[in-house]
This record gives structure tokens, sequence and C-alpha cells, in this order.
């Protein structure tokens, strides 16, 4: 039998194509790395503009304190000790510490405003009215990706300005409702106030643990514990005072209604001072005193001076003072701890702690005024 074996015809073979995925592939890539490109880099652009606005804003503020070291003898019609080199030195060395490449400065007014005429750190004088330093920062840097697409290098640049000025106001905050004379005195035998100064110094001094008497007693020249919402008053709102601070902004210098004097002796009012140990708080400080609203000023007492309760205190500054860390607050009958040079009644109750600064216009601390003996907190603000 004969047998038929089907002839099968081979597939013909189609050309190779790998060239052309290649190239299609290729074509491909440039996009998906372009985009890819632009998220990474695009994110790191992002990082850079960020450490570009610190160091702006470090470069400002060093300028700004500059002018703040300035201010005290600009007060004072006195010429101060940095140059506008100074000023151009402190913003271009802040500056590239930072990492900012480029720095140009320009002159402000105390509310960030470029003075009039574009006034420039570094061309040779400080202009009148100059409170403060806008700081204009570039860096370039490279690209991780974005090359291919024509992008080899990035660019940013951030603005800052701080400003410098005198306090002026204290506003809501950490404010204990007593004020003490800037004549600190010792208490009396019977535990009133003399007028004795403190370690017989008319100025104080910053960081040194110190006590402040509190004495017994209505009259003129003591303490008072202080009511903010006139007319009422007590110790129970005065502790509620401590623990929940609710001052109004006070201006300094400036006149303030009190309706309590002489020494609380209450636990609740010493353990509401003493949840604050080891804290910085505020106390106002008076230097006048009287019966009736006097005015702006402080000679404008047109009464007698205040005595006893319900009378007006002249605040022309407030203390910042940390309170001991372990109790600040001594105020119930005669304390070991509140004795000065051996004299059990020197503080009958006290405040115990240290200054470490004064808030204020300028105010001469002290009554018989010594160089040196202005204290003022002299503020360094980044606005923008």
């Amino acid at each position: 039998m004969l047998h038929l074996r089907p002839t099968v015809a081979p597939f013909a073979r189609r050309p190779q194509a790998s060239g052309q995925v290649l190239v299609l592939f290729t074509l491909a890539l440039i996009p998906i790395i372009a985009m890819v490109g632009l998220v990474i880099d695009g994110g790191n652009a992002f990082s850079q503009r960020r450490a570009n606005q610190n160091g702006t804003d470090a470069a400002a503020l060093a300028g700004a304190v500059q002018i703040a070291e300035n201010l005290v003898f600009w007060n004072k019609g006195l010429v101060g000790p940095n140059t506008d080199a100074d000023i151009l030195t402190a913003v271009v060395s802040t500056a590239t510490d930072n990492g900012v490449e480029a720095a140009v400065g320009y002159y402000t007014d105390i509310n960030a405003t470029v003075l009039p005429g574009t006034p420039k750190v570094g061309d040779g004088t400080i202009p009148s009215g100059a409170a403060g330093v806008q700081v204009v920062g570039s860096r370039d840097f490279g690209a991780y990706f974005t090359g291919v697409i024509g992008i080899p290098t990035w660019a940013v640049t951030t603005e800052a300005t701080a400003v410098a000025g005198y306090v002026q106001q204290v506003g809501r905050g950490t404010v204990i409702p007593i004020t003490i004379p800037v004549n600190v005195t010792i208490c009396a035998n019977n535990g009133d106030a003399t007028p004795v100064l403190l370690d017989g110094k008319p100025t104080w001094p910053l960081e040194t643990t110190l006590i402040l008497p509190i004495c017994k007693g209505p009259a003129s020249g003591n303490v008072g514990w202080l009511d903010w919402t006139p007319p009422s008053g007590g110790a129970s709102e005065i502790e509620a005072s401590i623990r929940n601070p609710d001052n109004p902004p006070i201006d300094l210098p400036s006149w303030v209604f009190f309706s309590q004097t002489g020494n609380t002796n209450r636990d609740g009012i010493e353990n509401a001072i003493n949840d604050y140990r080891g804290q910085v708080v505020l106390i106002p400080f008076f230097d006048d005193t009287c019966d009736e609203y006097p005015g702006a000023g402080t000679n404008d007492c047109q009464g007698n001076e205040g005595n006893g309760v319900k009378m007006w205190y002249h605040f022309p500054l407030f203390a910042a003072f940390r309170l001991d860390p372990v109790k600040g607050a001594f105020l119930n009958n005669k304390n070991p701890e509140c004795e000065v040079g051996g004299n059990e009644w020197s503080g009958a109750s006290c405040l115990k702690g240290q200054f470490v600064n004064f808030i204020g216009p300028d105010v001469t601390v002290g009554p018989n005024p010594l160089p040196g003996s202005n204290f003022n907190l002299v503020g360094v603000q980044l606005v923008k």
C-alpha cells in the first residue's frame, strides 16, 4: 500500500523588530524620566527653599539685633556702637553660614516697611528711622534628573524682615497680681515697710538669687495685691488671677487701680504662686501712688498719695522674675527664708528667686540713678 505523507510548507519568518522596540522604549523613557525628575527635583527645590528661608530669617534677625544694640544709645542722642558695616557683616556672614549664596539687606521702619529711597545695608550709613532689616536671599542647586530636559540647575529666592524696638506693653500672660516698689524695702521689726534698699543697692543684679520682701501694713510704699477688675476684690479673686492670669494688656508706663493692700496670708495664694516655681513670671513695679485717678504721668496726682486700700499705682516697668525652683513664695507669718542680714522681720513674707530682665521704656531704677542703671527690654521680632 502506498502511503502518502503530506508536505507541510515552512512558515515564513517575519523580519526582526527589536530595533524598533528599543527606539520606542527610549522615546517613552524620556517623558517618564522627566516626570520623575520633576517630582524629585521639585521636592528638592521645596526643601532648598525652606532651608533658604531659614537662612534669610536668621540673617534678618542678625541685622535687627545690631540695630537693637544701638537703640539705647540712639534713645539718649548718642552714636550707637554698631555701624552700617557691622550690620552688613552680620547679615552676610549669617546668611553664608546658613547656605544662602547671595543676600541683600534693606533698612525698614518699625512697621517692616522699607524706608523711602530703599536704603541698602552696606551703603555706608544707617538711615534715620531705621528699626529693622529686610533680607532677600537666593541659592542655586543642581538638578538630579531634569537636566535631560534642559533644566540642569534650579534657583530659589526668599525674603525675611525683622524689626527691633522697646517693649511698651505687657499683654496677658503669667503676671502675678502683686506690685512691689521700685525702691525695694525691707520690713521693720513690727513688719511694716521701711525705705531701705535691698542690700543697699539702687539696682538689682540679674541671675542672682535674692528675696523680695512682702511687708504687712497698709502704708504707702508697701506692696499691694492687684485687682484687675475693680471694684470687686478679695483674696479668692487674687488666687484665681494667679492660677488663671486675667490681667488686661498694660501700657508702660501707666496707672492701675487696685483694691487690696498689705500681706495676704492665705495658703491658696502661696500655693498658687508656687505652682510656677522654677518658671519666669512678670511682676509689676511701682514708683508712685494716688488716691484718685491721676492722669497720664507720674506727677499728675491731684489728690493725696495713696494710703491703704482702693488706690492707684504707677507702673514704669515689669520685672521678669524666675521663682525659686524649690519654693518661690513664703506668705504666711515669719519665714526664716525671707530674712535679710539676720533680721527675722526683714521679710515676714517674701518671694524668692532671680531677676532675669526688666520690661519697660527708658526707666531709671532706684532713688539715686547711677550710670548704667537703666533697664530696658528691647524686643527683636521676625515679622515676615
